[in-house]
């Protein structure tokens, strides 16, 4: 069985995904991967195949959404081309992790496709949206990368094809040498932005992590980090509390492993506000956005907030054994 498994390589939490799920997926056939976008900081450690631009997403230093940057590194006519010539004809099984170049390739060819992963968990409407509904927002998790079939992976299991986070499997042996800090990763904040409000909650130790930062620095209360993803793994194990984006594998990590946890949605992805109307109702903490006051918010979180504890176990096995027995009948 030849087997294509399409990769989003803008988020860190889809490689990581991918890191978990290529070994696995060589037992069901032979496997070729195709990455699409190349802003994850996190590389795959296997052979891709197939390499594209894709349809990726730009951000402010202030935690928005890059419109314009946004339009113009859009290039629709090469992702269309690419489309339109990719072979998608010669795989039997197609993996799809919210990529769109494959996705709409099979739309083209009429060749079955399975949307995996998060976002394929917004096909259904039991999964929590904010109140504020986003007509484009939802076209985008829809349309973006559309597939046949779907199996989506969420907080909790909202619906009938959607299953808990795939974690990465470290995360179950890491030592939890409680070092009483907090980690902090915001890929849509330049450090610049966040540090000055650090400072000001003397009495707290944080690990900051920055895509802007190339060495380590340490200023009072704050440890500047590059991006380094056993650093960080060790950095979350060993801390107290995580303040992240409103993402999906980070949070799913921190409340897997019981750190007390605050999340500030990107602003203008609707995506990360519907995750962020999940991780409310489960008790986590939601900031809009830094403003003026954040290191007041950071004082209140940090004394009254309660920890959100769920255990998600190391499940990836059965996803696949469940999608290639029962799915795959659906689809061939």
């Amino acid at each position: 069985m030849k087997i294509l498994y399409a990769v989003q390589g803008t988020g860190n939490g889809h490689v990581s995904r991918a890191i978990e799920l290529i070994p696995l997926l060589q037992q069901y056939g032979e496997v070729d991967v195709f990455l699409s976008g190349n802003k994850s900081q996190v590389k795959i450690p296997y052979d891709i195949k197939y390499k594209s631009k894709g349809i990726t997403f730009s951000y402010t230093k202030k935690g928005g959404l890059a419109y314009w940057t946004t339009l113009r590194e859009l290039q629709f006519s090469r992702a269309y081309k690419e489309m339109r010539q990719f072979p998608i004809e010669q795989y039997d099984v197609v993996l799809n992790d919210f990529e769109p170049i494959t996705a709409w390739a099979c739309r083209l060819k009429k060749k079955p496709c399975l949307g995996f992963g998060h976002q394929a968990s917004f096909q259904s409407k039991a999964v929590p949206r904010p109140k504020h509904f986003d007509l484009i927002g939802e076209a985008v998790l829809k349309r973006y990368a559309p597939a046949s079939h779907y199996v989506g992976l969420h907080f909790d299991k909202y619906d009938q094809n959607i299953f808990l986070p795939i974690l990465r499997k470290e995360l179950y042996t890491l030592p939890f040498d409680q070092q009483n800090h907090y980690t902090i990763y915001l890929s849509h904040y330049h450090h610049q932005q966040v540090v000055p409000h650090l400072l000001k909650v003397t009495d707290t130790r944080f690990d900051l992590f920055s895509k802007h930062c190339t060495h380590k620095e340490i200023h009072k209360n704050v440890t500047l980090h590059p991006i380094d993803g056993q650093a960080f793994m060790q950095s979350l194990a060993s801390g107290s509390g995580m303040i992240t984006g409103a993402g999906f594998e980070g949070p799913a990590e921190a409340i897997t492993l019981g750190k007390k946890l605050l999340v500030l949605p990107i602003l203008g992805q609707y995506e990360q506000w519907c995750n962020a109307e999940a991780m409310r109702r489960l008790g986590i903490k939601v900031v809009r956005k830094i403003n003026k006051d954040f290191s007041e918010t950071l004082k209140d979180w940090l004394a009254h907030t309660p920890i959100v504890h769920k255990d998600y176990p190391n499940q990836t096995q059965q996803i696949l054994d469940y999608i290639f027995t029962e799915k795959l009948k659906e689809m061939l």
